[in-house]
C-alpha cells in the first residue's frame, strides 16, 4: 500500500512539476527571447569594435609596414595643414593683440587655436552626428574628441547607418578628420613653440661659443 501511494504521489508531482513548467515557459518565453536577442545583439557590436581590420597574417604585416611609411607621411602632411590653419589665426590675433611681448601673443594665439578650433572642429561637428547619427548631443561630442584626439576605442563608428547620400556624408567626414587632426597637431606645436624656442636659442648659443673658442684656439697657435 505504501509504495502504491508513493507511485501515485510521484506521479502527481511530476504532472504537477510538468504543468508548471509548461506555464513558465509560456509565460517567460518572449522576455527570454527578446533577452537573448539584445545579448546577441550586444555581442556581435562588441566584435565589430574596431570597424575594420586585417585577419590574415599576410594582411597584419602588410599593415605593419603600411604604417611605419604612412604614420610619418601623414604627420608631415597634417603639419603643413596645420601650418596653413596657423596663418588666418596669426592674422586675427595681430589685429587684437598689438605692440605685446612675443610670451603674451603667443599665448592669445594658442587661445584663439583652442577656442575656434573647438567651435569649428568640436562643437558644430558635433550637431551633424547628432542629427545623422541619432546620437545623444554629449555622445556626439564624446566622439568627436575621442576621434580627434586619436583615441579610437571604436565603441562610436560615425557613418555605418545607411543614410540618405552616405558616401557624401563620409567624404565629409574624412576632410572633418583630417583638419581636426592638423588642428591637434597645430595645437601641438603652439605648446611646444616656448620649449622649441628656447631650445633653439640654447643650441645657438653652445654653437656660438664653440665657434668663438675655435677662433681663440686658432688665433693663439698663429701667435705662437
Amino acid at each position: 500500500m505504501l509504495w502504491k501511494s508513493i507511485a501515485i504521489l510521484s506521479g502527481v508531482l511530476l504532472c504537477y512539476i510538468l504543468l508548471s513548467a509548461t506555464v513558465f515557459h509560456y509565460l517567460e518565453q518572449p522576455n527570454e527571447i527578446s533577452v537573448k536577442e539584445k545579448t546577441r545583439d550586444f555581442h556581435m557590436e562588441f566584435l565589430r569594435y574596431g570597424n575594420i581590420a586585417p585577419t590574415t597574417l599576410a594582411g597584419q604585416v602588410f599593415c605593419i609596414l603600411c604604417a611605419l611609411c604612412g604614420i610619418p607621411l601623414c604627420t608631415v602632411f597634417l603639419a603643413a595643414i596645420g601650418q596653413k590653419l596657423r596663418y588666418p589665426i596669426t592674422k586675427l590675433q595681430e589685429r587684437l593683440v598689438t605692440n605685446r611681448s612675443h610670451r603674451v601673443c603667443r599665448c592669445v594665439k594658442f587661445c584663439l587655436c583652442v577656442l575656434l578650433g573647438s567651435t569649428l572642429l568640436i562643437l558644430l561637428p558635433s550637431i551633424m552626428f547628432t542629427l545623422v547619427e541619432g546620437w545623444h548631443y554629449g555622445e556626439s561630442v564624446y566622439y568627436t574628441v575621442i576621434t580627434l584626439t586619436t583615441i579610437g576605442f571604436g565603441d562610436y563608428v560615425a557613418g555605418l547607418k545607411a543614410v540618405p547620400h552616405r558616401e557624401i556624408y563620409r567624404a565629409v567626414a574624412a576632410v572633418w578628420v583630417t583638419l581636426g587632426l592638423a588642428w591637434v597637431a597645430l595645437l601641438i606645436s603652439e605648446m611646444t613653440g616656448d620649449i622649441n624656442d628656447k631650445i633653439v636659442k640654447k643650441e645657438k648659443k653652445c654653437c656660438t661659443e664653440h665657434v668663438s673658442k675655435q677662433d681663440e684656439l686658432q688665433m693663439a697657435s698663429l701667435e705662437s
